[in-house]
């Protein structure tokens, strides 16, 4: 899984979170990511409003609401750290993978930032009144624009690489398909994972209720289909409950169009939209027809079907036999 499936897996599953508790599918991330601009933007602002009344050489006095701000935005950046670092510990790992392509934008920015508090950092030198300050403000600042200027001989990123020296391209799975460009678990997804020329495919497994294996990844039908609509009585009771028969009555598209989980609904086509709106709950053999005409492997993710359901203790040999 590449950096970037990560982040989606994981902004997904958070989504999820949030409409397993409130019965709504909303993005979560947008107020937390508004937020922690907002918060950024502000604190963004009061250095530059400090820096120059350092130019001009004011003292700073801020306002006790500043003051306010700027300890909620700083204790709010400590607990979202701690929060971070202990549900996805491992995402550290992903630092140093983002730098290699972010690297070089940052450095432009930091050449840019440095090369603004120029006359700020000659202003402080003429109004110094010690030589030894003049001496070590300059130097300091000359070893930081030096270091700026030689960091790009460390840098290792493909914005800036011989083509010819770069790695194979990393194998990548489509999980659920394409599921930021359609249904997740459907033939449609899947067919946009393979336009994307993934390397092979991943999908969510239950079992039906007369043993057709069936992709889904909820426990319920809810998220994902128009249960509600179809079947009203039976919404809440697990997927593997229901037959194939009564799966394929069931929309699996409209769903994606209706909420827009990613923000890519308004960007497709109307033959696009039209392939989304008539999809239907795939079956594992549909999904296996597919790879196989095109050559592709196939990764799944079998859920076991509750307790007192007939393929309870089968339902792996059953999966076996459709591959």
């Amino acid at each position: 899984m590449n950096d970037h499936q990560k982040k989606y897996y994981e902004i997904s599953c958070f989504c999820r979170f949030l409409y397993n508790n409130s019965g709504e599918w909303t993005d979560g991330t947008v107020p937390i990511l508004a937020t922690t601009a907002a918060g950024f933007t502000y604190i963004a602002f009061l250095m530059i409003l400090a820096l120059c009344h350092v130019a001009l050489g004011q003292q700073l006095n801020l306002h006790w609401l500043h003051k306010i701000g700027v300890t909620a935005s700083l204790l709010t950046t400590i607990v979202g750290i701690i929060s971070v670092n202990q549900t996805w510990t491992q995402e550290w790992d992903i630092i140093p993978i983002s730098l290699q392509a972010t690297g070089p934008f940052l450095h432009i920015g930091a050449l840019a930032a440095a090369s603004a508090l120029s006359w700020i950092v000659a202003g402080q030198v003429a109004r110094a009144e010690k030589t030894i300050f003049q001496v070590v403000v300059v130097l300091l600042y000359l070893s930081v624009l030096l270091g700026l200027y030689v960091l790009p001989l460390y840098i290792t990123s493909p914005c800036i690489m011989d083509p010819r020296t770069l790695k194979p391209r990393p194998e990548v799975f489509g999980h659920q398909g394409a599921p930021m460009l359609a249904p997740e678990n459907t033939l449609w997804s899947f067919q946009r994972a393979l336009q994307m020329n993934v390397t092979g495919l991943e999908a969510d497994v239950a079992i039906s209720v007369d043993g057709v294996p069936f992709l889904m990844h909820d426990l319920t039908l809810r998220r994902t289909t128009n249960v509600d609509e179809v079947f009203p009585d039976r919404k809440t009771i697990a997927a593997s409950w229901f037959n194939w028969t009564d799966l394929q009555q069931l929309n699996a598209g409209e769903w994606f169009l209706k909420n827009d989980p990613f923000w890519t609904a308004s960007s497709m086509s109307q033959k696009e939209r039209n392939l989304t709106s008539k999809q239907r709950v795939c079956s594992l053999e549909q999904l296996l027809k597919m790879a196989s005409d095109h050559n592709i492997t196939v990764v799944v993710r079998l859920r076991r079907p509750p307790r007192d359901h007939p393929f309870n203790s089968t339902w792996i040999n059953e999966t076996l036999q459709v591959v």
